[in-house]
């Protein structure tokens, strides 16, 4: 079943008469209950009539010009001759005009038509593009107001009285990883880490709070394509003055004691 964003690619190619009969059917159907694609239709359409009233016009060849007016003055110069049957016959009305359709209107009837779809069919390439331009830019500015607005958090954090901030380096798992933990005396944590490889599909990283043999469970999070991953996250009140804080790669939504190896720690 098509979804709108699908209908909506199909009406530039509706508006030059080009598709077939199901699909032709299928987005008549759409239109007559979406509101956004009639808009859609009407700066098509819109589109193509100004095309069409910018074309400029195209003239016959002076070599088929030619052929015409010697076609008219050779038929002007016959003698009338008598007719040898009893029929009359009638000269045409002068009422009655001439129609101008000739080979040469055709073919630039037909040039201006290639000329029209073409242009339309570049605009919606190029219509398409820029959409999928301005879908990325909105989803990487989106990312960096995250985290801008994390970033400000942290900051907020580290100025609250008694905070204070704990460095994790990365195992063997993840040489070149790195994080910072981030938390004031009531336990408000956050997380920035750094150089983490891709989860694996169904894994995230873990978070974990070690005050000698007990592990307690922080919270799970993902990291992008960088490698980079952030985590807010409250600090159990018995963890909060000599705990080890360590990450693993655990079977997502997260689990009560750990089973995958360390990738970051922290020291005591």
């Amino acid at each position: 079943m098509m979804v709108h964003d699908e209908f909506k690619e199909m009406i530039p190619t509706y508006v030059l008469s080009a598709l077939d009969a199901v699909e032709n059917r299928a987005l008549s159907e759409h239109l007559s209950q979406c509101e956004d694609c009639q808009r859609e239709l009407e700066n098509w359409q819109a589109t193509a009539a100004l095309l069409s009233l910018d074309a400029k016009p195209l003239e016959p060849s002076p070599a088929v010009r030619e052929r015409i007016m010697s076609a008219i003055r050779a038929d002007a110069s016959q003698p009338a001759t008598e007719s040898k049957s009893n029929v009359v016959q009638f000269k045409p009305s002068s009422a009655t005009p001439r129609s101008s359709y000739s080979p040469a209107w055709a073919v630039a009837a037909g040039i201006l038509f290639v000329i029209t779809a073409a242009t339309l069919f570049l605009l919606w390439q190029e219509n398409r593009t820029n959409n999928r331009k301005i879908a990325e830019l909105e989803a990487q500015v989106k990312v960096a107001q995250t985290q801008l607005d994390q970033s400000k958090k942290i900051v907020q954090l580290m100025m609250a009285p008694g905070a204070r901030m704990n460095e994790l380096a990365g195992t063997t798992q993840a040489p070149a990883a790195s994080a910072k933990l981030a938390y004031d005396k009531t336990g408000h944590a956050m997380l920035m880490a750094n150089g983490l490889p891709p989860a694996p599909t169904g894994k995230k990283y873990q978070l974990w709070f070690i005050v000698g043999n007990q592990k307690m469970p922080g919270k799970v999070f993902s990291v992008d394509s960088s490698g980079a991953g952030m985590l807010e996250d409250q600090i159990p009140e018995s963890a909060r003055q000599s705990a080890v804080f360590a990450i693993t790669l655990e079977p997502a939504p997260g689990v009560e004691a750990p089973t995958g190896p360390i990738y970051l720690v922290s020291s005591l």
